[in-house]
């Protein structure tokens, strides 16, 4: 009877043993990827539902960086669209800004222009009211020159 109590105790530890290897690995994995480590993997050959559970661990692992792996790919895709649309924008403003210069270059020599024949026609108007002026007087003294 002895015997089959220690028996049953040492089958007992070989069958927690066997049991609790595989999740002690399970579980160390499950540390790793804590860390960050998302390549760490699980390998069991115990042929049985710990074995698929491991192997199920290790498919969702690799679906993981995969995912990982295309958000960072399309992440430099962003950056790089972003880098091109950010160079555009600015050529286009340097653009613009040329163009504004060249308009505000032209509209002042216009107003410039506007401004001389504006005084170029006050200049006129002027004389034209002297010339009137002078006119009025000659009349007036060749009138009086005709009276006497």
């Amino acid at each position: 009877n002895f015997f089959e109590i220690i028996f049953a105790g040492f089958v007992s530890l070989l069958i927690a043993n066997r049991l609790a290897r595989p999740i002690q690995k399970l579980r160390l994995a499950i540390e790793e990827i804590e860390k960050g480590n998302f390549s760490a993997r699980v390998d069991l050959k115990t042929k049985d539902e710990i074995e698929d559970l491991a192997n199920a661990f290790n498919k969702m692992l690799d679906q993981v960086q995969d995912s990982q792996e295309a958000l960072k790919e399309s992440e430099n895709v962003l950056k790089i669209k972003v880098l091109a649309r950010t160079k555009e924008l600015n050529e286009l403003a340097e653009g613009l800004e040329g163009q504004v210069k060249g308009r505000t270059k032209e509209l002042q020599e216009k107003i410039e222009e506007l401004e001389r024949f504006n005084r170029l026609t006050v200049g006129r108007e002027l004389k034209m009211i002297e010339l009137k002026e002078e006119i009025k007087k000659s009349k007036k003294e060749l009138e009086r020159h005709k009276k006497s």
